[in-house]
């Protein structure tokens, strides 16, 4: 080790005292040692420092006058509510910040991110999803115009599968891979939250639970508002996908299909046929329930006309036909079943759907399915029967308020749907029987005295046999 000069400076340079010419701390020193290159963040901090105490101090500039602070861009906003991935991301930057909380642990954050922004909090937050109402228990009854009976399998075997009639394996529908078919192609189809285990559906019964089956788009002809949701027998809902939304919206018109209206010919033509034809409500007529029209009466088996408008005597009507339903303890119930030739029908899965349903029209249907059904025109003990209909159809109606509603309807709500729309084209479910079956029934209205002449077969698939 050399030992150290007394001349040499103590930061000089090699063997040249302080002060020289050699020495690298005097400008333009032979030995000179190389720079690094200026540190330019560090540059950028010291002036972003300096300008802004500038700002504070008013003397950016020379007359004192203090210097703009550069706009900050505007924040993005979100179209959607963050997922549970994006919160959890967010708790993970929170706990590795050094400001984060002294003792709290990344699965401390993200525990409390979970519970603070539970599935408790999604119907409120998303754009799309609504509030799920109330389930109510319903009493027993004996078809699609009753009360479906709690617990009740209405031909259903364990696990969910239809009894096929005479064995044949029923199509389907939509019962497979969580999918639905509209308009020829396939859309996801709603799904309980994962991670949640669904509630045991008392209208579905045979313990099975709660499920999507419906979907349901209604959208406001004056506002353009657009409410979609998917719906269980019972009334519990979900959010419906963005896919199936718009696949449903595809089959609206872009006016209302029923517009509200007083006051015109139209107008007061349909409150004069309301007020004429209706049936009172403590009408008592044989194979009939009270105030609903029985078998044999011509306004039953004729098809009905739509209706131009949505009147005063139309809201009246509806409240009629509400009230005749409930005293009768059924399900569902057409406009020419209390006597009015006009395409309304009212139902009691008013949870799943609007509860009044002025001109439906069936657009489409899938799969099978089979249930009993009963009728409360038709009140003969043994004529209830099971009927083989379509599992799943597409809807399209307008609602009291003049909203328009098309509905992928499954299960129950399908099947009351698809027997109130047979009743106002003048179809009665004993009608749409085969085999067996038709004949037991048949064979029972004749012995009651039932005039079976006005109600010749007419089964799904073929042409009615003689």
């Amino acid at each position: 080790m050399a030992r150290h000069h007394p001349d040499q400076g103590a930061r000089g340079g090699r063997g040249v005292p302080a002060g020289e010419p050699g020495d690298p701390r005097v400008p333009g020193g032979a030995d000179r040692p190389r720079h690094r290159p200026p540190d330019r963040s560090r540059l950028r901090r010291t002036r972003r420092a300096v300008l802004h105490r500038q700002h504070r101090i008013g003397a950016g500039t020379p007359g004192g006058h203090p210097v703009p602070a550069r706009p900050r861009p505007p924040a993005r906003r979100l179209l959607r509510p963050p997922g549970r991935g994006q919160r959890q991301r967010a708790a993970l930057r929170r706990a590795r910040r050094h400001d984060a909380l002294p003792g709290v642990g990344v699965d401390l954050l993200l525990r409390r991110a979970g519970r603070h922004h539970g599935r408790a909090d999604q119907s409120r937050r998303h754009p799309d999803a609504v509030e799920r109402p109330v389930r109510r228990r319903r009493a027993a009854g004996a078809g699609p115009d009753d009360d479906p009976p709690r617990g009740a399998t209405a031909g259903l075997e364990r696990g969910g599968r239809p009894r096929p009639a005479g064995g044949a394996a029923p199509a389907e529908g939509r019962r497979g891979g969580g999918r639905s078919t509209v308009s020829g192609r396939t859309t996801r189809k709603a799904q309980p939250a994962p991670g949640r285990r669904a509630a045991t559906c008392d209208v579905r019964g045979d313990g099975r639970r709660c499920a999507p089956l419906n979907e349901i788009v209604v959208r406001d002809p004056g506002s353009g508002a657009v409410e979609a949701y998917a719906a269980c027998s019972c009334g519990r809902r979900y959010p419906l996908p963005w896919t199936t939304r718009a696949r449903l919206l595809a089959f609206l018109p872009g006016a209302g299909l029923v517009t509200r209206g007083s006051g015109t010919i139209a107008a007061t033509a349909l409150d004069q046929l309301v007020s004429r034809t209706v049936w009172p409500a403590d009408s008592d007529r044989r194979f009939a329930k009270r105030g609903v029209v029985p078998v044999g009466t011509p306004v039953l088996h004729e098809p009905t006309a739509p209706a131009p408008l949505i009147t005063t005597g139309l809201v009246t009507l509806a409240l009629h036909m509400s009230s005749v339903m409930r005293q009768a303890r059924g399900i569902g119930l057409a406009g020419n079943q209390v006597g009015v030739p006009v395409r309304v029908l009212v139902h009691k899965l008013g949870t799943v759907a609007p509860e009044t349903l002025v001109n439906p029209e069936l657009l489409r249907s899938s799969g099978t399915w089979e249930y009993t059904e009963g009728c409360l025109s038709l009140d003969v003990p043994e004529t209830a029967a099971r009927v083989l209909r379509p599992r799943t159809v597409l809807v399209r109606a307008a609602g009291i308020d003049g909203r328009a509603l098309v509905m992928m309807a499954d299960e129950l709500f399908a099947r009351v749907l698809q027997h109130e729309i047979d009743h106002l084209d003048g179809v009665e479910y004993v009608q749409r029987l085969t085999g067996p079956e038709r004949a037991r029934v048949y064979q029972v209205m004749r012995d009651q005295g039932v005039d079976v002449a006005v109600m010749p077969p007419r089964p799904y698939g073929g042409p009615a046999p003689r």
